[in-house]
């Protein structure tokens, strides 16, 4: 499988915007990651691409 995922930030804070959501994680699995789930905008800038091509792992690049 080929693939690029593309990685994007944005400057406000997701907590404080109402279309951004923070899915939530099942109990004991050691870390409870901070994560929000939002569509992307104009202002998201993008910050970095990992591209996958028939293998299981790939450079991240910022």
């Amino acid at each position: 499988m080929n693939i690029t995922l593309e990685f994007y930030a944005r400057t406000q804070d997701p907590s404080q915007d109402p279309t951004c959501t923070a899915p939530t994680f099942p109990q004991g699995i050691g870390v409870e990651p901070v994560i929000y789930l939002y569509s992307m905008s104009p202002d998201d800038q993008k910050v970095g691409q990992a591209t996958f091509q028939n293998s299981q792992q790939a450079s991240f690049t910022l």
